[in-house]
């Protein structure tokens, strides 16, 4: 069947199932407090009121779940060029995107939709902090056709191809695999910070839970009745460093098999397509003509498991909304990554004249990370009577020496590497990272010297894009602006198309 989409279409009528259960888990987090207080206080009248309190939820939720399905169409305006979303119960919208400016199309299917049997597609363009459009539920036949027929415009691709149970005659061949085995090596050796943060995160969220309805000395009472644990403090650090590992460790392997499990790029008419997940499948294009950056990370341990993390970065409206236009390639190796590169920019973009941060680099850091802040904890420490000496001024030893080699190392990969043509910027103390940005990307470009560096002859410069800004401090003042004004000639005196 030929979609046009030209008439305005809803979605699929299992879809109302979908959206009751996304406005259901809405609605449920919203009242959690109330709900946690009525459990908690008990008796047959709480039974009966959360009894109510659920039934009219559940009427409340169905109610919207059907006005926002009959509220919601879509469809193509061919004459204008425009793809048009209608939405709304009581506050009426109506989102216009031309199909020139739409950057990519994405099929995705969480669990839900997985059960349903239905797709959701997410419509993004290079201006928006967000996704421009998004349709919940629509039938794996109307997903593709009109994918194909945003996306047209943009490159000739038939959205058939990318389904997994073709032909294998009509498949195109995957460009690029990520196995197992090579998940759980990125699992196990990358995003302990941001897991530990996750951590901290849930841990003080349900604190501030219980304090909100005054039942925090509960968990107190708990950690209390535990006191045996803190009869030696070495078994209690050892113990809470090896519980925290354990949890990171698991949290890290889960979250990168569930979201990367089945990771496989097809190379088709010059483009990528990716598709990957577990539990929310997802289905992109990547072209390589709107690359803005390609970043390309990795740490000691993944050097010697022969794996690598490329993050290939699109246009974005501002550097806090990175992760919408990011597409993460985890697990791969280096001869994968040499044909990544090889597809974006047609050959190996060269590493050009190497550039080092003056050493005043490295006191600055030191001098703000490190002595000011030991300086003010020796300053205050008579107002901590209870707290012994030897206590204090061993922690005070760890944090200076994990600070001092920290910033030795991040010193130590700090490296620009310009040319006429490519820029990389190495960075990092333990994950290296390896930003490659195309000159012809470079939308803007800031250089800045404090009067104090004059007689230094060292400086900053600040490269903008469209995809963020890549900054190199401290360098050869005159070396940068030599190739500041050779990177800006090339763009005045050449018609270059970043998107």
């Amino acid at each position: 069947m030929d979609f046009q989409f030209q008439e305005p279409q809803q979605q699929s009528k299992v879809g109302v199932l979908l959206l009751f259960l996304d406005s259901l888990q809405k609605i449920l987090r919203a009242i959690a407090p109330i709900i946690l207080i009525i459990v908690l206080k008990g008796g047959t009248l709480s039974a009966f009121i959360l009894f109510m309190l659920l039934m009219g939820t559940f009427l409340l939720v169905a109610c919207i779940a059907y006005l926002r399905f009959t509220h919601f169409t879509f469809h193509i305006d061919r004459a204008l060029g425009e793809f048009i979303v209608y939405d709304g119960i009581l506050t009426k919208t109506k989102t216009v995107i031309q199909l020139s400016k739409i950057q990519q199309v994405n099929l995705t299917q969480n669990l839900l939709q997985r059960l349903i049997g239905v797709y959701g597609i997410q419509v993004d363009t290079a201006g928006a902090d967000r996704h421009e459009a998004q349709i919940k539920a629509v039938s794996r036949t109307v997903a593709l056709a009109l994918k194909k027929a945003l996306i047209e415009n943009q490159m000739a691709v038939t959205a058939e191809e990318t389904l997994e149970d073709q032909p294998e005659s009509i498949a195109p061949k995957p460009f690029l695999k990520i196995h197992f085995i090579s998940l759980i090596k990125i699992g196990i050796t990358s995003n302990y910070i941001k897991s530990v943060g996750l951590i901290l995160t849930f841990f003080f969220s349900i604190w501030g839970k219980l304090h909100e309805i005054g039942e925090e000395a509960w968990l107190e009472e708990k950690i209390a009745e535990q006191d045996w644990l803190f009869q030696s403090v070495i078994y209690s650090i050892v113990l809470g460093i090896a519980s925290l590992f354990t949890i990171v460790f698991l949290i890290n392997l889960g979250r990168t098999v569930l979201r990367y499990f089945n990771y496989t790029m097809q190379q088709q008419q010059g483009s990528l397509l990716l598709s990957f997940g577990l539990i929310n499948t997802k289905n992109t294009v990547l072209r390589p003509s709107r690359v803005q950056s390609v970043v390309v990370s990795q740490n000691y341990f993944q050097k010697k498991l022969n794996v690598l993390e490329m993050k290939i970065r699109q246009a974005i409206s501002d550097e806090k909304n990175q992760q919408k236009d990011r597409i993460e390639v985890p697990g791969c190796n280096n001869r994968e990554k040499e044909a990544i590169l090889e597809l974006i920019y047609g050959h190996q973009p060269p590493m050009g004249l190497v550039m080092k941060a003056n050493w005043r680099r490295l006191v600055f850091n030191l001098f703000l990370t490190v002595f000011l802040p030991v300086t003010a904890a020796v300053c205050f420490k008579p107002y901590f009577e209870e707290v012994s000496s030897r206590l204090f001024f061993g922690v005070l030893a760890v944090y200076t020496i994990l600070l001092s080699v920290y910033h030795y190392f991040s010193y130590k990969n700090y490296t620009f590497y310009v040319g006429d043509q490519y820029i990389h910027r190495r960075s990092g103390a333990w994950d290296i990272a390896v930003d490659i940005l195309e000159t012809d990307k470079i939308q803007a470009i800031t250089t800045s010297q404090l009067f104090w560096h004059k007689n230094l002859n060292i400086g900053s410069v600040t490269l903008h894009t469209a995809a963020g800004n890549i900054s190199f401090y401290l360098a050869n003042f005159d070396t940068l602006k030599q190739y500041v004004n050779r990177w800006l000639y090339g763009l005045e005196s050449q018609n270059h198309n970043w998107m």
